[in-house]
């Protein structure tokens, strides 16, 4: 299997379960490996025949302008679920960083693995 990457993806997020987090969109940085089959793609040269970089980013940032989250966790889920339910991969690890949400530190978030079946 290959491993397509797309690193610090920044994107303005309705995230939180504060009040004050309801007002306003924070910054989230996301981290994303796809494993998928690239064999095709290799041999081809096509785009078509690859997963599309662009289409993945533009896909996450159409899902995350869509909804308010409560917690980066169910943000991670929501954003795995669709890149397996759309595009031709096999498994998702994704990292969802909350910058400066703590006192004293410089991120908080999660990072997950999902896979299909």
């Amino acid at each position: 299997m290959d491993e397509i990457f797309i690193q610090q993806l920044t994107l303005q997020a309705g995230i939180g379960c504060l009040p004050w987090e309801n007002a306003v969109r924070q910054p989230i940085i996301i981290d994303i490996s796809l494993i998928c089959d690239c064999t095709k793609a290799c041999q081809s040269d096509k785009i078509d025949d690859a997963v599309n970089y662009a289409e993945v980013v533009a896909h996450i940032e159409t899902l995350v302008q869509q909804q308010h989250f409560q917690l980066v966790e169910a943000l991670a889920q929501a954003i795995s679920d669709s890149l397996l339910a759309t595009f031709a991969i096999k498994k998702v690890k994704l990292r969802v960083t909350k910058p400066h949400v703590l006192q004293n530190c410089a991120a908080t978030g999660i990072v997950i693995e999902r896979q299909r079946g």
